[in-house]
């Protein structure tokens, strides 16, 4: 196979992304895959998460 016809991978596919409500679901999508497979980051994540909520239940 020559090089011309290999494609570039992606985490998140670009290609028919119709609007807002179908790139919000791919973007989660994305996001949650990567939490589910890189400890370290869904546990920062996840911190500052709280960190955010606690600051909305204060107000």
């Amino acid at each position: 196979m020559s090089e011309q016809t290999w494609h570039e991978a992606r985490l998140i596919p670009t290609s028919g992304i119709s609007g807002a409500p179908e790139q919000e679901r791919r973007a989660t999508s994305a996001l949650l895959a990567v939490l589910s497979i890189v400890p370290d980051y869904s546990k920062r994540f996840s911190v500052l998460w709280e960190r955010q909520a606690a600051r909305w239940l204060r107000t």
